[in-house]
């Protein structure tokens, strides 16, 4: 995730209810993650409300590539 801008993956919430949670990411692997998760309706927000307290996307190679 060098030199990429980060955003904010907000309210990843999940159809049968559960934890929504929130990280900070690459643009281009927020994305990725969002394309392919709403196909299995979840619910994925991002926005740019980038701050230090957020988490990093654990296992961010999934959606590299």
């Amino acid at each position: 995730m060098l030199n990429e801008c980060q955003v904010h993956v907000r309210r990843l919430r999940f159809p049968d209810g559960g934890a929504a949670v929130d990280y900070r990411t690459a643009d281009a692997i927020a994305h990725r993650l969002a394309t392919d998760l709403t196909r299995h309706g979840v619910t994925v927000t991002i926005d740019n409300e980038v701050h230090d307290n957020l988490p990093t996307l654990p296992n961010t190679e999934i959606w590299t590539n």
